[in-house]
This record gives C-alpha cells, structure tokens and sequence, in this order.
C-alpha cells in the first residue's frame, strides 16, 4: 500500500520533506497570489520511494518563474515568495495483458484476475471494429481474426492514458451486431488486466504492459474448449481461415511474453500459477 506522500515545508528558497500528510490534490500557494496559473514541473520523489514509480509526485511551480524547477537530490529550489507546496501521489497502475490462442482460456483466468482486490479488467474486444471496417474475406465476409480486425491505435490511446492514471470511456461492443452500442466510465485501479487474441501484436501497445502472459495450449484443447462455449461456432471458417491467420500472427508473440503459463490445466491449477508469478513480480 502506498503511504501518503508528505508535504513541503519552503524556507530560504528550498523546500524540504517533512512529517505531515497529502492534502490529495495539488496545491501551490503564494503570499502575493493564490489565483495565478501553474505549469507542469518536473517530478519530485520521496526518500522512501525505493524507485516505485507509484511514489512519484508532481507539482506546479508558477507560470511567471523564469526557469523549471530543479530536483537536486531530495531538495527541490523554489522561489522564495513561495509559502506552502503539497506533493500528490499520481498512481501509475502495474499493466499485465495475457495473450495466447482463441480458446486458451484467457477469458476465464480474467475472470479469476478480475475477482481479486485491487484488480480491474480492460475489455481489449471492446475495440473491435465493426463488420463495414473489419478486412474482408475473397467471399466478402469478415475477417475477424487478423490485428486489422481491430481499432487498435484507440487501444492504445485508451491503455496510454490509463498508464497516465486518467479515466476513459470505454465502448461498449455488441458481438451480435459487430457494432458498439455504448460507452462506459472505465476508472483505473492498482492493476489492470487485459487479454485478447492479438493483445500483443502492435509493438506500442506490448511496450504498455509491466507483466505480459502467454497461456500455452494446443490447437486441439483449444478447438474442443471454443466449441465447449460456443457450440454454433463455424468449424469450416476455423480451418480455413482462424487458425491459419493464428499461425502466423499470434503464435510468433508467444516470444514476447515474460512468462509462459500451461493453459492446459485446471483453471485451479493455472490461477494458482497466475497468482504466484503475479507475487514474484508485484513484491520484487
């Protein structure tokens, strides 16, 4: 759990850390001023940071102050006129996205993930793009299994902010009629989770992720699992078009991933897995 940052004490031009507590929102105040603009500043951290970046805090220093401040240790120099600063804590969320073939069991481990505290699920098939824009098949179908299928520069204007401890509105997708039909407030959480077939497929949105998770299974178990779900599922368009396109875009990511995890176990077995390399990297 992260500690409350501590506020500023300035005197004779510096500021310096001092017992107290958050005040929880940024506040720069001046005995001349207190209604004039602020501009971004680079980021102090705290002694007891211990290089998380969840303890990094910014603040404004006055427009009108001739060069940025400057952090010099754990002093940070300020004006002098300056009176009072609150260091904020900006809460950076710790990003695990989970890849691997349709049918690996990626939703229901989600679904174990997302029933843990402090731990909420970004809907990476909400951005799916609708039947008119998806690529199209010779036939003229959709071709619903390749990285073009999706929006995903929004994806990752979406996961960009959310790194940033920003909301977002979140679409809301309808599978039936290929199309959204909505959207949410999506607030971030301590950790976000993510899975999707192609997930990991655009470089910039892979960078995002602090943790990423490949779930291992053969076609086969993945195959009888999809019809397990989904018992109207196409098999015809499978063979000849799903997992070929899986083949070749999705499997070579597996070398992306930071841990490789059975998928074809348990789901007991597999959370457990999940929750123990979640430890390691969370408590390292």
């Amino acid at each position: 759990m992260v500690e409350p940052a501590q506020p500023l004490q300035v005197a004779d031009g510096e500021a310096h850390l001092s017992p107290g507590r958050c005040r929880g929102a940024r506040c720069l105040r001046t005995c001349r001023d207190r209604s004039h603009g602020f501009r971004g500043s680079p980021s102090v951290r705290s002694p007891d940071a211990r290089g998380d970046p969840a303890h990094v805090a910014d603040f404004g220093v006055p427009a009108f102050y001739p060069s940025p401040a400057r952090a010099r240790g754990f002093k940070l120099r300020l004006p002098v006129f300056v009176l009072h600063a609150t260091l904020v804590v900006v809460m950076r969320p710790f990003f695990i996205g989970l890849a691997g073939l349709s049918g690996a069991g990626k939703s229901t481990l989600a679904d174990h993930l997302e029933a843990q505290g402090g731990v909420r699920r970004f809907r990476f098939d909400a951005y799916y793009k609708t039947a008119a824009d998806c690529p199209k098949l010779p036939d003229g179908r959709p071709h619903w299994d390749l990285p073009e299928s999706l929006y995903l520069d929004e994806v990752y204007e979406a996961l960009s902010d959310l790194k940033e401890g920003n909301d977002i509105f979140l679409p809301i997708y309808d599978r039936r009629i290929s199309d959204r039909v909505g959207r949410t407030l999506y607030q971030p959480s301590p950790v976000i989770f993510a899975e999707g077939l192609q997930l990991f497929s655009d470089e910039r949105i892979r960078s995002l992720f602090d943790l990423r998770l490949w779930l291992e299974i053969d076609e086969q178990t993945a195959l009888a699992r999809r019809l397990a779900r989904q018992p109207d599922y196409d098999i015809e368009y499978h063979h000849a078009v799903a997992l070929p396109a899986q083949r070749a875009v999705v499997l070579p990511l597996r070398a992306c991933a930071h841990e490789i995890i059975d998928g074809s176990r348990s789901i007991k077995d597999v959370a457990g897995e999940t929750d123990r390399i979640l430890r390691k990297f969370l408590c390292a």
